[in-house]
């Protein structure tokens, strides 16, 4: 989600209006990313001002070209895993009262495409690569 800046920062009484505009007109999904600064603060900043964050739905995405250790995760992202923590403990789930349903639905819908989604098939698969193997290049194609 990009917002209309004002030089080098949002613009974040027009990023408000806009936001809160589309909310009132029924979105409730937002998607965001660290690559758009200042993105996630401001709608951070505009759910809690307007006392939506209950009521909406907010995706992000981690810049994985950065993250290529434990530690860069910690720089770029200083306090997420202690805020996660305290919010939600130790768990990588998160509750849901449909769980079982939402399972059912996600197995039976990756058995339908052939896709495999228990963590066990999935080891076994890669069991079968063989030790070795040519590694394709991209100009292979070329040729």
């Amino acid at each position: 989600m990009r917002f209309y800046k004002s030089g080098n920062s949002i613009d974040f009484d027009k990023a408000e209006k806009e936001f809160m505009r589309a909310f009132e007109l029924g979105v409730n999904y937002f998607d965001t990313a660290y690559i758009y600064p200042g993105s996630e603060d401001v709608v951070g900043r505009i759910s809690e001002k307007n006392g939506i964050r209950d009521k909406i739905n907010l995706a992000t995405k981690l810049p994985q070209y950065l993250i290529k250790s434990r530690a860069a995760l910690d720089k770029y992202f200083p306090g997420m895993k202690e805020r996660y923590i305290s919010r939600y403990g130790n768990s990588y789930e998160l509750p849901s009262p449909n769980a079982g349903e939402l399972m059912r639905l996600f197995v039976r819908t990756c058995r339908e495409h052939g896709i495999l989604c228990k963590w066990e098939e999935c080891f076994q698969y890669l069991r079968e690569f063989p030790e070795k193997y040519e590694q394709m290049d991209f100009f292979d194609l070329l040729k």
